[in-house]
């Protein structure tokens, strides 16, 4: 699959059943998202891999990452993907979670695509210390772009910030935060997604 200058939705999810019933209701989302110019893809790990590779399984295109996919890896699994995603020069990475609903379409007319990071709730500063799922915990008095990590876009020129910083908190959307601000050239947009009702979530785990 070709995505030099492509917009890409990369979905993330993992292979166990409970995430496939969440990939089943995805179907008709994603030929709406593919009709509005983004090559839809869903991002997994694979161990038994040494480098990134692109599979088609049935009527889905899918990334597969050299590493375990587990919860404690996801932070990882992101940078590999973002990496590769760099290397093939796609426009810009829309990141979704396979348990985000597009409630309204109408969020695709914000000319989000302008901006090099376009998601919600910027500058919020965060507390010293963050203590994150499983007992992980940070200290910082950065501050930092909160970016919702369910539903954001990247530019080309966001994606290079992102990948050259690397990735050194535990939360994905946090180290995306951290790369973006640190250059104060970058264009940022606000879809306002999280009260416009356009998008929204389940917080539903097996």
């Amino acid at each position: 699959m070709d995505l030099s200058g492509s917009k890409v939705c990369l979905i993330l999810s993992c292979k166990r059943p409970f995430y496939a019933k969440r990939k089943e209701a995805q179907k008709d989302q994603n030929i709406a998202i593919e009709e509005l110019g983004f090559k839809v893809l869903y991002l997994y790990g694979d161990p038994d891999i040494l480098f990134p590779e692109i599979r088609t399984e049935g009527d889905e295109n899918c990334l597969y990452v050299p590493i375990e996919d587990i919860y404690g890896n996801l932070t990882h699994k992101m940078l590999h993907a973002y990496r590769f995603l760099l290397e093939q020069r796609v426009a810009g990475v829309l990141k979704m979670d396979d348990n985000t609903f597009i409630r309204n379409y109408r969020i695709f007319k914000s000319n989000f695509t302008w901006y090099d990071y376009a998601g919600a709730d910027l500058g919020e500063l965060w507390p010293e210390t963050h203590t994150l799922k499983g007992g992980i915990s940070y200290t910082t008095t950065e501050l930092m772009l909160y970016f919702g990590g369910p539903f954001y876009w990247l530019s080309l020129k966001g994606l290079e910030q992102v990948v050259r910083t690397g990735f050194h908190y535990p939360a994905e959307d946090v180290n995306t935060g951290y790369a973006i601000n640190l250059d104060e050239s970058m264009l940022i947009g606000n879809m306002e997604f999280y009260h416009s009702g356009c998008v929204s979530w389940d917080g539903d785990t097996e």
